[in-house]
């Protein structure tokens, strides 16, 4: 039996600029982020119900991010956007294991499983687009985004210094027909990346139990996906339908592959994968029955291919899965809106692994105030509390079945003040050392 608690602190902060010359014609925006966050994993592991093992350990992952966008028209129906972005993201991890001398009741230090990392990255980017049209109906858009990346790890018991640095480029194009005022039609070309997240490319051990261990992988190298996308949409007054075909390839590939070490004791980590090749189909639907009731139905289906090997591990798939969700919103007045959302998602073939079904429900309610300037919103997510991990592994070295159940059933509550009308960019998600990417879970 373990022991295990998650604790975690955030502070966020967003700054945005916007000066309209000309609305969608001349426009210059800015716009500034902070974020820091304060985890601490304190954990007791007990052995026949005696605790002979406890560890604490937390960092301070902390993201800053500026960025600079420009609009032009430079013709009646071109534009030409020119953007620049700096991010840099810092974590420091202190992590320490002991062990209980039984008979001095003392607790130990092991040098093994504790360890003290430092890693800092940045990441500078620009982009340069284009757009026109070439006739009434058919315009299209080109353009790249090429990006400078460093990254350095400091192992401070070992002294020991790893850098990376990298340049990514990654080209776009799209293509887009109008059927009429209702409906396009688009394809698209585009790059994107995966960067390893802290924790995957953390060199040092950790225990998960007294059987399972976990270590990173500093070789780690990003993920580089291809995606070749057809979207058609429909929208009507009370209709809206949204399809899209897609293919992708990845090369190098991140995936957690798990084998046995010494004295069968069974170690995870994190590897590149050769290739993945996926293509598959998403649905989207929003139906409006009238100015109280709406539903947006949504499934997806996809086809994944994997070749892969890690020493002798095949790292292979080749499966169907599919996500379903629907989400329903009512509003019996114009300042109250609840929402109900239910997911689903199929069993899923990843390398070495079979993941179970996950589906739960999620309930929010949401009011405005002074004229839409402050609303209030309270979420419950997993309702039925049925959001759980179940992962299972048999090949011929060994069976594993692991099965976590988090606290999922949590209670959120919201406030927002909008000072004026201007909406700033959302903030990308970045990899930054806090985000649960393994296969192998623990459970509160």
């Amino acid at each position: 039996m373990n022991d295990i608690d998650h604790l975690r602190r955030m502070f966020e902060t967003t700054f945005s600029y916007k000066h309209i010359f000309e609305k969608g014609k001349h426009e210059l925006s800015f716009d500034a982020s902070y974020s820091r966050n304060r985890g601490r994993r304190p954990a007791e592991y007990y052995i026949e119900d005696i605790l002979l093992q406890k560890s604490t350990g937390g960092g301070d992952p902390t993201n800053m991010a500026v960025q600079a966008d420009y609009l032009k028209s430079v013709s009646k129906t071109g534009k030409i956007e020119f953007g620049l972005k700096g991010l840099s993201k810092y974590n420091n991890f202190d992590y320490k294991f002991y062990d209980l001398n039984t008979g001095t009741d003392e607790w130990i230090l092991d040098p093994a499983f504790s360890n003290d990392l430092k890693y800092q990255e940045y990441i500078y980017s620009s982009y340069l687009m284009y757009s026109d049209k070439l006739s009434k109906k058919l315009e299209y858009k080109i353009g790249a985004r090429l990006e400078y990346n460093t990254s350095e790890l400091t192992q401070a018991s070992s002294n020991e210094r790893i850098y990376h640095e990298y340049w990514f480029p990654f080209p776009f194009a799209q293509l887009k027909y109008t059927l009429d005022d209702s409906q396009n039609i688009a394809l698209s070309i585009n790059r994107r990346i995966t960067r390893p997240t802290y924790p995957q490319i953390n060199p040092f051990i950790s225990v998960v139990d007294q059987t399972t261990y976990e270590t990173g992988n500093k070789h780690l190298v990003p993920e580089i996906q291809d995606k070749v996308e057809l979207n058609y949409s429909l929208i009507k007054n009370s209709f809206q339908l949204r399809t899209n075909l897609f293919a992708s390839i990845s090369k190098d590939y991140i995936t957690q592959v798990s084998m046995l070490s010494d004295a069968d004791k069974l170690m995870l980590t994190y590897v590149n994968g050769s290739r993945q090749n996926k293509i598959g189909a998403d649905l989207d639907i929003t139906y409006k029955f009238n100015k109280y009731i709406s539903v947006n139905p949504a499934f997806s289906v996809f086809h994944t291919r994997s070749t892969g090997q890690y020493n002798e591990i095949d790292l292979s798939t080749d499966d169907f899965a599919w996500t379903g969700s629907l989400k329903t919103t009512i509003k019996p007045e114009k300042r109250t809106e609840v929402q109900i959302f239910l997911n689903y998602n199929s069993p899923l073939s990843l390398p070495q692994f079979r993941l179970g079904e996950i589906y739960y429900a999620d309930i929010s309610v949401r009011r405005s105030f002074l004229d839409n300037k402050l609303s209030v919103s309270l979420t419950m997510t997993d309702v039925f509390n049925t959001r759980k991990w179940n992962i299972e592994s048999d090949n011929a070295v060994y069976k594993l079945d692991n099965y976590s159940k988090n606290q999922t059933r949590m209670v959120w509550l919201g406030l927002t003040f909008n000072f004026n009308s201007y909406k700033a960019n959302k903030p990308q998600k970045s990899g930054d050392g806090e985000i649960d990417n393994r296969i192998i879970k623990l459970g509160d």
